[in-house]
């Protein structure tokens, strides 16, 4: 069971930190004269959320194991 909690903890804090990398990268704009072209990517914060739900998930089972 700790195995599992420690794996949980990991894959929460991969997916808080690779969310937070990605929204950091959102728009982009070129400039020609007077036209302007611009992309702006939009993402969601479902990878963050299911990080944040896994690392608690993964403390909760860490301090619910048997104490020896």
């Amino acid at each position: 069971m700790k195995n599992i909690g420690i794996l949980l903890i990991v894959v929460g804090i991969a997916l808080i930190g690779y969310w937070g990398y990605q929204s950091s990268q959102n728009s982009e704009s070129i400039s020609l004269g007077d036209v302007e072209l611009s992309a702006s990517k939009s993402t969601s914060p479902i990878p963050a959320v299911i990080g944040g739900i896994a690392f608690v998930g993964g403390l909760v089972i860490m301090m619910s194991g048997k104490k020896n």
